[in-house]
């Protein structure tokens, strides 16, 4: 049986030598065997229960990794071995070996011969030798000699153990098994081994006796696959039609009526395309029907209106459609110097004539510009259609200003422009911009970190820290301030403690940040808003 025994840390111990650059002999000497079913463990130093000690042990090394051990006990003790240690010769457990079954069992009337394989996962065999080697059965191998099992008839046919050993008979019956199967029974006879004994092909042919005879068949005709081409004559092939299933092209098929499709344009012979105004669906022009005399005529005949040519359109209508202006406009504009208009009139035309709009009498616009003077006055009246000079309300504009009158209202202009005008239009809600906070652009909103900065200086900047129990932390504002600061906290508890924001406050003040503590219980959460310049 094959072990995997674990050597013990005083075993390792005693292999390396005194310079640590390499591996003292050993010698295993001793033998302690136990009833026990011991868990193997490398800090072990005596095998537990430990029956007795043996030290009729024989072993050799039979791999680089491997030994072969015997242990021998002639003894009258019974016993059940499931354990045992292997002992160096001055007592040092050198490995141990564990199994919950027993590895055999002794009777007082039997001899107990413990015969095992034991290898090493990362150990030198070479390095352990025996105290008493007079006895041992090694399995054999290519390198020791030892035990060996012979392999069967059909092992030694199979051909592939390389452990077993093979006897003289069943050597001879695997090769002779395995000529009968390639050649035959009883094969090769003797008159095949004077054939394959032959030099040349002429000499085989003597020793068969048919001399030339087999050159007679040689070939077409000659009944043999060697003058074939995949089992056919040559004759086979001269039909390309009928081997490719078509007429391929070639000189003797080209041209009209070939009756290939190479000879088509679009499916359609050249004659058919020969028919141009067939195909074209009209007329063209060509050099052979028209002179260039005939092709300018031709285009005058569709030139102008009413050629039925989009050419001459604009938006899809004749010139004509659009000569009709008050239809195309809706209304009739004022469009000549001292025409008198009535009814309503929507056009404004600039000079030294009235521009009105107006409506029988109702709201109206009047201009006049007087001759020579330069002065005119837009006024915005409720009169007649004569423009009578009595306004009800009226707003007039001179070339010097504005007038004001019982009834005119004031025109903004240059000469009333700016603060203290009297007018709202420099009022927001009836209030200077000097009323009003402003900022100054330069602006940062954010939840938990942001800032405004006004046009008078004054910065106000905001945010939020989290201090854990009984802590300080350091909050650094979004933006620095220059001369002071004026802070304001809140403080939120995030766990849950009554008296948190009495004893949370601020350690100090500077221009760029602020110092926060608390002495709280539990974790707080403080709200900061700083005010400055």
């Amino acid at each position: 049986m094959a072990l995997s025994i674990i050597v013990t840390d005083a075993g390792r111990a005693a292999l390396v030598n005194a310079a640590n650059n390499g591996t003292n002999p050993v010698v295993i000497t001793q033998a302690g065997i136990t009833a026990t079913a011991v868990v193997p463990s490398p800090g072990a130093t005596a095998v537990p229960g430990e029956i007795k000690r043996i030290s009729t042990i024989s072993g050799d090394v039979v791999a680089d990794d491997m030994i072969h051990l015997v242990v021998r006990d002639e003894t009258a003790d019974s016993y059940a071995l499931r354990s045992f240690g292997l002992y160096l010769g001055d007592g040092t457990l050198f490995a141990i070996y564990g199994q919950a079954e027993p590895v055999m069992e002794k009777s007082s009337q039997a001899m107990m011969l413990l015969a095992i394989d034991i290898a090493f996962a990362d150990i030198d065999a070479a390095a352990i030798s025996f105290g008493d080697a007079n006895f041992i059965n090694p399995p054999a191998t290519e390198e020791a000699q030892g035990v060996v099992e012979l392999a069967t008839p059909a092992e030694t046919e199979t051909g592939v153990d390389a452990t077993r050993a093979v006897h003289p008979k069943g050597l001879k019956d695997a090769v002779t098994s395995w000529l009968n199967a390639r050649f035959g029974e009883g094969n090769p006879s003797a008159f095949m081994k004077g054939l394959l004994a032959t030099a040349s092909a002429a000499a085989m042919r003597v020793a068969l006796g048919i001399k030339s005879g087999a050159l007679k068949d040689e070939g077409a005709g000659g009944g043999l696959d060697a003058d074939l081409l995949d089992g056919q004559h040559g004759a086979y092939y001269a039909d390309i039609p009928a081997r490719l299933g078509f007429t391929p092209w070639g000189p003797t098929n080209d041209g009209a009526g070939s009756g290939l499709d190479a000879g088509l344009l679009a499916g359609q012979l050249p004659s058919y395309y020969t028919n141009i105004t067939a195909r074209l669906g009209y007329t063209p022009l060509n050099s052979t029907a028209y002179t260039a005399a005939d092709v300018r005529t031709k285009l005058l005949t569709v030139d102008g209106a009413g050629s039925g040519i989009d050419a001459d359109l604009l938006d899809g209508q004749q010139g004509s459609w659009y000569s009709d202006v008050p239809a195309r406009l809706g209304y009739t504009p004022a469009n000549k110097a001292g025409e008198t208009f009535t009814g309503a009139i929507h056009l404004l035309r600039a000079g030294s004539q009235e521009i009105r709009f107006s409506a029988g009498g109702s709201l109206g616009w009047r201009m006049i510009s007087a001759v020579g003077a330069g002065a005119g006055s837009l006024y915005l009246q409720y009169s007649n259609d004569s423009f009578s000079s009595s306004f009800v309300t009226g707003l007039e504009l001179t070339s010097t200003g504005y007038a004001a009158s019982p009834n005119q209202g004031v025109l903004w202009g240059a000469s009333n422009d700016g603060s203290g005008s009297g007018m709202d239009a420099d009022l927001l809600d009836g209030y200077h911009a000097d009323a009003f906070l402003r900022l100054n652009g330069n602006t940062r909103l954010q939840q938990d970190r942001g800032y405004l900065l006004y046009a008078n200086g004054i910065k106000e900047t905001w945010g939020e820290i989290v201090l854990n129990a009984n802590s300080s932390g350091y909050w650094d504002y979004p933006v620095a301030f220059s001369n002071w600061v004026h802070p304001q906290i809140s403080v939120t508890v995030v766990n849950g403690e009554d008296n948190a924001s009495q004893v949370t406050g601020i350690t100090s003040v500077g221009l760029t940040g602020i110092w926060l503590y608390t002495a709280s219980n539990s974790a707080v959460r403080i709200y900061v808003r700083i005010l400055g310049v």
